[in-house]
């Protein structure tokens, strides 16, 4: 596995107790598609982030950082 470039999201996603799967089913993207997001392979659109922010329930900016 790649590093994780986005471990904000992941942190945030384990503190849910969500999987990987329920994550990305919930911004309408497949578990390989958040895989890429997450490290850095391929740019997250902000739409996706958006929704990220709202399950999470957590700024984008934070999800960010």
């Amino acid at each position: 596995m790649k590093k994780v470039v986005f471990a904000n999201i992941e942190a945030e996603r384990l503190k849910k107790g969500m999987s990987k799967t329920d994550l990305a089913q919930s911004a309408g993207i497949t578990p390989r598609t958040y895989y890429n997001y997450i490290c850095g392979i391929a740019p997250i659109p902000s739409k996706v982030l958006l929704v990220f922010s709202k399950t999470l329930n957590c700024s984008v900016d934070h999800l960010l950082s």
